[in-house]
């Protein structure tokens, strides 16, 4: 499971493209909306006719929404789809968590760290590079913060 700006499917070949990964968020204030967020999965000998959805939960475990549908039989067992996200209501900073659920059964779960970005003087520089994270757009030189 990857976090992403966004994931399309290329029309010709069919190939996947994930632009803008990130583990973490840096936001200005709180309470916030985060997005863009896309979720991509990808899953081998997932066999489908199954409901699907994603859940975001909030740093106490509450859920704060999900999205999904109905998958039909995969016949290579080879199952990847993009989830485009609603704006999530960031109240504060800490661990989220995704979830991806296929019926009531949890296939694969992803921690998504948001922080309180730190004061830039002039509105120049980012978050720490060595944080590791998005940093709204990565850790460059230059960029700002949710």
């Amino acid at each position: 499971m990857l976090f992403c700006d966004q994931a399309f499917q290329q029309a010709q070949t069919g190939k996947w493209c994930i632009i803008g990964i990130y583990s973490m968020v840096w936001v200005r204030e709180f309470p916030t909306a985060h997005q863009p967020l896309s979720v991509f999965v990808s899953l081998s000998d997932f066999k489908g006719e199954t409901n699907i959805q994603v859940v975001v939960r909030d740093t106490q475990g509450a859920k704060l929404l999900g999205v999904g549908g109905q998958v039909p039989t995969i016949p290579h067992g080879i199952f990847e789809l993009a989830f485009p996200m609603p704006p999530i209501a960031l109240k504060e900073a800490g661990t989220y968590t995704v979830e991806f659920l296929a019926g009531d059964r949890l296939l694969a779960m992803r921690s998504l760290r948001v922080e309180l970005a730190p004061p830039m003087p002039n509105q120049a520089g980012g978050p720490p590079p060595s944080a590791g994270g998005r940093g709204s757009r990565g850790a460059l030189p230059g960029t700002e913060p949710n």
